[in-house]
């Protein structure tokens, strides 16, 4: 085995490679594996987002690319073949999906590619239409020892809402990487929240512009309670917003300070209502004729709240 067989065996065996390189380099020490996580069903072996910023034309080109692997680390194996992409119709397109699952096959992995991918709108409780979609498959041939991988990319139609990245889930995670890769005349800011100790950041800059990564090792699975609060209350998270951009002589405003944010919400509804319906001013009339501001508010919340 020459110098690089043997560097790539090694990065395949601590998971830092994803797992659809070519099939005869496909390894994951389960035994190690399964003896670090005893209790728990299924390891996320890797789960990188790069976000890649560009411009075509006089606008920015934002996409991402996902990738997950996981493993099943027992015999319920089946409970985790479901697999969902959400995303908003309105702001993201998801594109170029590939997942397969790896069937352990003696000392080799079969892969068994996943063809039937579904779009679907799903339903939501109390909400009477939304732009939100789901991907649907299944990782079939899910069992002890195999991997269902998935990796895709999504297209960010609006500068205004740049992805975020959460460390931790419900399952152990073996490897997770964040990183954010824009050039010189686009200015990016990110906060964090939560605990980053554990969390290694690097920058890196080239002719092309600048990386920040974010990457972290071996994190735990985080307890699920019923009527706990969401995991996003306590998981290291990090957040990417786009302050301004500069192409050619233009220079465009985006996310620079909290106005910047109230424009954004103002623009989506500007052209809404734009007409007032006369038997709503009528109603709203009734309920607001001689009152104060306070009393307006009040008089409107609570007849909401009894006929809505």
């Amino acid at each position: 085995m020459n110098h690089t067989s043997k560097k790539l065996s090694m990065l395949l065996l601590t998971g830092i490679l994803p797992v659809w390189v070519a099939q005869a380099q496909m390894k994951v020490n389960f035994a190690d594996l399964k003896a670090k996580y005893p209790n728990d069903e299924i390891l996320l072996l890797n789960e990188i987002e790069k976000v890649n910023i560009d411009v075509t034309g006089n606008q920015l080109k934002i996409e991402v690319d996902h990738q997950e692997d996981n493993l099943f680390l027992n015999e319920q194996a089946s409970h985790y073949a479901d697999r969902k992409i959400h995303y908003s119709d309105f702001y993201q397109e998801i594109s170029a999906i590939e997942a397969a699952t790896y069937v352990p096959d003696g000392s080799r992995f079969r892969k068994v590619n996943i063809t039937d991918i579904k779009t679907e709108k799903p339903s939501s409780r109390g909400i009477f239409y939304d732009d939100s979609y789901v991907k649907k498959f299944v990782f079939e041939g899910a069992q002890k020892g195999a991997i269902g991988s998935v990796r895709y990319k999504e297209k960010i139609k609006d500068p205004h809402t740049l992805s975020g990245f959460m460390f931790g889930r419900h399952i152990p995670v073996q490897n997770a990487e964040f990183s954010v890769t824009f050039p010189k005349f686009v200015k990016i800011t990110y906060k964090t929240f939560g605990d980053f100790k554990n969390i290694d950041f690097s920058e890196t800059a080239s002719k092309g512009g600048t990386t920040y990564t974010w990457r972290s090792r071996d994190i735990k699975a985080y307890p699920y309670e019923s009527d706990a609060p969401n995991i996003r209350h306590y998981a290291p998270q990090v957040f990417l917003y786009i302050e301004k951009y500069t192409i050619g002589n233009t220079t465009t405003e985006v996310l620079s300070d909290e106005q910047k944010l109230f424009n954004f919400y103002v623009s989506l509804v500007k052209d809404v209502n734009k007409e007032a319906d006369p038997q709503l001013k009528t109603l709203v009339d009734s309920l607001t004729a001689g009152k104060t501001e306070k009393e307006k508010i009040k008089s409107v919340y609570y007849w909401v709240q009894d006929h809505v």
